[in-house]
């Protein structure tokens, strides 16, 4: 920004953002399925992360919400949403 004596101004911060060691996209939840439901892990692994195209960054981008995710697993899975 640049004010009226021609001076560049940092711009005013409106939002901090802390990830503390990737609480915002780290896969813990589903990574703990592994042992507890190996059926459901496997699909999320091959359908949601590996296979799922540009569904992770859709979802990183909130195109695709956590419901949408998670309902997608339930509806693929017979497991209740």
């Amino acid at each position: 920004m640049i004010n009226q004596k021609n001076q560049t101004v940092p711009l005013p911060i409106k939002t901090i953002i802390f990830d503390f060691d990737g609480v915002l996209c780290k896969d813990i939840f589903y990574s703990s399925l592994k042992n507890s439901h190996p059926a459901i892990h496997d699909y999320v692994e091959n359908k949601i992360f590996r296979g799922g195209g540009d569904l992770v960054n859709q979802w990183m981008r909130n195109i695709v919400t956590s419901d949408d995710i998670n309902r997608m697993i339930s509806e693929n899975n017979n497991i209740e949403f």
